[in-house]
């Protein structure tokens, strides 16, 4: 049973403010932003240590991009292997981490506007 070890942190960060778009970005990368903390909102990643001592990651919901939610959860996951001991540290954490995140997750948005499918 994984009962080592249970964090919970809420993604609701304040995304648009730490939004800096690319002087090369597309028009609707500021906009692309706030439907990401919109999804962000209502997400809270369950980080669990296992009597083996392995880290799991689970979503409440996902950001609609696969490769964001597994940011999402490596970065949670770093913060715990860093020594983020309880909520507080551990949101704290995380919010250093929003740059990484947001780089990915606008990433993510112009692969899928290649493709055809955002």
């Amino acid at each position: 049973m994984s009962r080592a070890l249970v964090f919970l942190v809420s993604l609701a960060l304040p995304w648009a403010a730490t939004a800096q778009p690319a002087a090369t970005a597309e028009p609707q990368t500021g906009e692309d932003i706030l439907v990401l903390g919109r999804r962000l909102n209502s997400i809270t990643v369950a980080i669990t240590r296992d009597a083996k001592g392995r880290d799991h990651c689970v979503l409440s919901d996902t950001t609609g991009f696969p490769d964001v939610d597994a940011a999402v959860c490596k970065v949670t996951r770093t913060c715990v292997r860093k020594g983020a001991t309880n909520q507080a540290a551990l949101a704290d954490c995380v919010a250093a981490e929003r740059p990484k995140l947001l780089k990915r997750y606008q990433a993510a948005v112009r692969k899928q506007k290649r493709k055809g499918i955002a």
